[in-house]
């Protein structure tokens, strides 16, 4: 079921199982909420949060599932799951429990995202049938306005247009960051009306950057962003050595993209065909290379190095910067070649 369509299905009866999965935890959070509320208003009155770890019992699971309560007939298990560890036992559970499901309670699974190959296993097509399965793909950037703008109406607030694409650009996507700024103009605004102003204070520094969307933005050839999400990690107090090393790591990750989760895959593998094998080398080679100037065992400033490696794998021809030394104008001239 796509989640645009859970509303609708929730309010023609409630199913035994539900499963939502998904990379934006905001989503997941929300959805697995809209199944709680709808399910508390047809009774069922009692709800217990199960957070599930490495190595977790199942048994115990199942033991509460089959727990009849004192209080109430009607119950919500809401249990929070990691993909990675779901592994067999999981699965024989979720197998079996579909089976037969319990009439007095809700199984609620809320989760990251699956990967490909989850998908077409037996438990989750087992839940799919038995129940209802939500899987949450990752926002682009082209349909992030369009839902901050619906999120303006949820809180009755409405921004001017400066206000508008400042936010836009600020929260680059993030939609915790987005909706806790919202909240916070809801709060403070003496108006429904937002400026520039007041949408400069929500903000804050709830914006952060991490290191796999500047990557990610890499991918895409979004020259545009890689500059300023670069900054803010720098201010932000990333190194060098931290985000190369993370960039080296997809570098040789996307070498086997049958490994990779289908999202991945969706990211990585227009990357994999512009640059081909031999650009892969190549990057490589120039991480380990920057790694040393990082480390201070070759000249040149490492954050200019960065950037022009990071651009460069964007699609942009760069060019060596001001403040780049001989040794790395050399090392420029031989990545540049292909060496």
């Amino acid at each position: 079921m796509r989640l645009q369509e859970l509303d609708a299905s929730l309010s023609r009866g409630i199913a035994p199982i539900y499963f939502i999965a998904g990379e934006e935890t905001l989503l997941v959070e929300e959805a697995g909420d809209a199944v709680c509320n709808a399910a508390q208003a047809a009774g069922f009155s009692e709800r217990e949060t199960i957070f599930t770890e490495a190595n977790f019992d199942w048994s115990s699971l199942h033991a509460e599932a089959s727990n009849t309560s004192l209080f109430a007939s009607q119950r919500i298990l809401d249990v929070r799951l990691s993909a990675k560890h779901i592994g067999r036992d999981g699965g024989a559970f979720l197998r079996d429990y579909c089976a037969a499901p319990s009439p007095d309670i809700l199984l609620l699974l809320r989760c990251d995202a699956l990967d490909y190959k989850q998908t077409k296993t037996a438990w989750y097509k087992a839940v799919d049938a038995a129940g209802v399965a939500i899987s949450l793909f990752p926002m682009s950037i082209a349909e992030f306005p369009r839902w901050l703008r619906e999120r303006t109406r949820r809180y009755s607030l409405e921004l001017d247009t400066e206000a508008f694409d400042y936010l836009v650009e600020r929260a680059e996507g993030n939609l915790l960051a987005a909706d806790q700024a919202l909240q916070r103009v809801a709060l403070l605004a003496g108006s429904n009306m937002i400026d520039l102003a007041a949408a400069q204070g929500a903000v804050e520094d709830a914006t952060h950057y991490d290191t796999f969307k500047l990557l990610d933005a890499v991918f895409a050839r979004d020259v545009e962003r890689v500059p300023r999400m670069l900054k803010s990690l720098r201010e932000e107090g990333a190194t060098t050595f931290g985000i190369a090393a993370s960039f080296a790591y997809q570098l040789r990750s996307a070498g086997n993209l049958s490994r990779m989760t289908q999202t991945r895959r969706r990211v990585m593998e227009p990357f994999v065909r512009r640059v081909g094998q031999a650009g892969l080398d190549r990057l490589l080679a120039e991480c380990a290379l920057l790694d040393q100037q990082s480390k201070g065992d070759l000249d040149g400033e490492a954050w200019v190095s960065l950037e022009r490696l990071l651009l460069g794998a964007s699609g942009l021809r760069t060019t060596p910067g001001l403040g780049q030394s001989r040794a790395d104008l050399q090392r420029f001239e031989l990545f540049e070649q292909g060496l």
